[in-house]
């Protein structure tokens, strides 16, 4: 991965690991994104879009910036460095995040056989915050579901930790929150997310008044819950 400080832009290469990325943008004063909930190099990033339509405030196509990439046998360059939005075609539209949509039936994209993604041009944002908070009372966890306005990003483990991505702070608060500012606590963050491999996609998205359910399973998980979505990532230990 190359950043450029000046146009506070990162690009990725084929491979790069989503974690080790992070800390590289963080190092050197910048927030990437896409948080490392789950292990992912660059292209399972790109098609997956973390499963989230809005991270800090914007949808997450908002900071993919262009890519190159080999689209059955055909190279295929949108948008880059300089980001041109005039192209008479979105194109992010149709490659990125095709999991999701087809997860909550929206529009599929069209992928013909193989898609390589050779580069990834990220926007970088200067600053970003955390709502942290851990619990398994079910009180608590129905107040931190009722911040509608943004999506969540669950940890089932012991306890459920719940992580609220926002772009500037405000005046919904739980009594059980914690901020985690970045890029400097990003170690404090790391600490808190286990990098673990995903096994399979999703096949189902439920109501997040099934989180409970979630809960008490054994099991490892990754839930997402975004509007009246609940989408449920299963990853090894």
């Amino acid at each position: 991965m190359e950043i450029f400080k000046k146009d506070s832009i990162a690009i990725f290469e084929k491979g790069d690991d989503l974690r080790e990325s992070f800390i590289m943008c963080a190092e050197n004063g910048f927030v990437l994104p896409f948080l490392p909930i789950f292990q992912a190099n660059t292209q399972e990033l790109f098609f997956t879009s973390m499963f989230i339509k809005q991270i800090f405030d914007f949808p997450t196509s908002y900071y993919i910036l262009g890519f190159e990439l080999t689209f059955n046998g055909k190279k295929i360059k949108y948008g880059g460095k300089v980001h041109i939005t005039n192209t008479g075609i979105n194109l992010t539209s149709i490659f990125f995040a095709k999991y999701l949509r087809e997860l909550i039936n929206e529009k599929k994209a069209y992928l013909g056989e193989k898609i390589e993604l050779n580069k990834l041009f990220v926007k970088l944002i200067p600053r970003a915050h955390l709502i942290f908070a851990e619990s398994s009372e079910k009180s608590v966890i129905e107040k931190i579901l009722s911040i509608n306005k943004y999506p969540k990003i669950i940890f089932k483990n012991t306890n459920l930790k719940f992580f609220i991505p926002i772009r500037y702070p405000n005046s919904q608060k739980s009594d059980y929150e914690k901020i985690i500012n970045l890029p400097e606590d990003y170690k404090e963050l790391l600490k808190l997310l286990e990098y673990l491999p995903l096994y399979g996609y999703p096949e189902n998205v439920y109501n997040p008044s099934k989180i409970h359910e979630f809960a008490k399973q054994n099991r490892k998980l990754v839930l997402i819950v975004e509007n009246n979505y609940l989408i449920p990532l299963y990853v090894r230990s």
